[in-house]
């Protein structure tokens, strides 16, 4: 749709993300999928669907516009999307103020900062790489869980029981 070209290594490149993608979410979790569960993977697929829309419009807005105003749109859209979801399930408010300090971490430091940087990564790289390279967020998923919470992965991605090695 950009008229972005995808070159041999750059379609490598791609099989292997998403077969490292495949390999840390596992195959045994979809094995015995609940119809719940089957909702959720909906879901996933809707998010990647967004995100990836966001990638593209991100690329074609980036040279035109600085990131911030640019985020704070897709961010209201968001939240207009997301608010009749919030309303339906109750909307709650009495957190604990730890709870908010990270919520405001999570919100701004992780979410906010790590968008304006991918809308700057947009102005040069192609939407394909930038897609490939958003793919080792789940691998870093990984290895936070890894590490400081002692949950090695199995073989095929899901995390072992008991202890770890």
């Amino acid at each position: 749709m950009l008229g972005e070209r995808l070159e041999a290594r750059v379609a490598l490149a791609l099989v292997c993300a998403v077969a490292g993608v495949a390999l840390l979410v596992g195959f045994d979790a979809l094995a015995s999928t609940s119809r719940t569960s089957w909702l959720g993977v909906a879901f996933g697929l809707l998010s990647a669907v967004s995100y990836t829309l966001f990638q593209m419009c991100g690329r074609v807005l980036a040279n035109r516009y600085h990131p911030l105003p640019t985020l704070s749109v897709f961010l209201l859209v968001a939240v207009l999307a997301l608010l009749p979801i919030t309303v339906v399930s109750g909307f709650v408010i009495s957190y604990p103020p730890a709870a908010w300090l990270l919520f405001l971490h999570m919100g701004l430091g992780v979410s906010v900062l790590g968008y304006v940087f991918l809308v700057l990564g947009l102005r040069t790289l192609p939407v394909t790489m930038a897609t490939i390279v958003s793919l080792l967020e789940p691998l870093t998923g990984v290895g936070l869980a890894w590490v400081p919470l002692r949950r090695a992965p199995g073989a095929v991605g899901a995390p072992r029981r008991g202890r770890s090695s």
